[in-house]
């Protein structure tokens, strides 16, 4: 007779894992914080590259936005040319680009050190947050972390390099049978329905491998070994764990969708749009504040059910 699992359904984990981010409220307000940190760093940056050509050029790029159709842009756009194309104002903007990238970086690896740590006081031993230990955590599990991102940025670039490579491939092919019509639309098909369901396929299992990385990452392993341990923990038992974080990911996109496309709709309603439009932007927020510390206190309470 085969053995029955004593894994409870994931609707039961579900549950439990909502109580704990209950209980672990503060998070949510940390989370925002280094969301609000990140993004208007973003801003920053930003201004920084575009400050001087829109101080320039404001009066000239209002007066083509009131009357679009009958305003000459061409000489707008000759300026931009010249301010965007010079060497001095693209070396600057990869400098930015690079120090915001660290600066992300950084944020996002104090962040999951210390919310994984905390799911993992919560689920072992019902321990109480503390922001004390939550900045001990996020910068003791800094490092880690930081290169448990660079690997899983490296396994993106591998398979963005290996679709270039099939792309060349396909591309050598059609050049080879020639350039007809009929063949250019079938390597288009060949090559491009396969692309659109893979990534699509890849965005949803990507994220919840990641999850489970960090999650393994600060139960004690080093980055390396989470990262190819994870392999096993995200597939077994019928994928159990794999598969209860790809449904909880897309239950976020989905409700994220409907959100925002209910709510941009109801923003297009004359005076009262603008009120809609605002709480679009607070609900996709909340709800990407909400994912954020949720599948890591998943990813936690899939990889707990071992030790019980």
């Amino acid at each position: 007779m085969p053995k029955k699992s004593s894994a409870s359904p994931l609707i039961d984990i579900y549950i439990k894992v909502g109580r704990a981010c209950l209980a672990l409220w503060p998070l949510f307000l940390v989370q925002l914080v280094f969301t609000l940190l990140q993004y208007a760093t973003f801003l920053l940056c930003l201004g920084l590259l575009f400050e001087p050509f829109l101080e320039k050029n404001m009066d000239l790029l209002l007066e083509g936005l009131k009357q679009p159709e009958s305003f000459n842009w061409k000489p707008l756009l000759q300026e931009a040319s010249v301010y965007f194309l010079d060497p001095h104002w693209i070396v600057i903007a990869v400098g930015l680009a690079l120090l915001f990238m660290i600066w992300w970086c950084l944020l996002a690896a104090v962040a999951n050190g210390g919310i994984f740590r905390a799911c993992w006081g919560h689920f072992r031993s019902a321990k109480v947050f503390s922001l004390k230990d939550f900045f001990q955590d996020g910068f003791r599990w800094l490092v880690p972390m930081l290169w448990l991102q660079i690997l899983l940025m490296f396994l993106v670039l591998m398979i963005l390099a290996l679709w270039g490579c099939l792309g060349l491939l396909a591309w050598a092919v059609t050049v080879l049978l020639g350039s007809s019509t009929g063949v250019n639309v079938l390597a288009s098909v060949m090559v491009g329905f396969p692309f659109l369901l893979f990534w699509m396929a890849f965005a949803l299992v990507f994220p919840a491998y990641g999850f489970l990385c960090k999650g393994l990452l600060t139960k004690g392993m080093g980055a390396w070994e989470s990262f190819f341990v994870n392999v096993p923990e995200f597939t077994e038992k019928d994928c159990r764990a794999g598969s209860g974080l790809i449904v909880a990911f897309l239950i976020y996109v989905v409700a994220s969708f409907v959100a925002r496309g209910t709510f941009g709709v109801m923003g297009m309603i004359p005076w009262i749009g603008l009120a809609f439009s605002v709480l679009d932007f607070f609900i996709g927020i909340g709800l990407m504040i909400f994912v954020m510390i949720y599948l890591p206190a998943l990813s936690v309470a899939f990889l707990s059910e071992k030790d019980v």
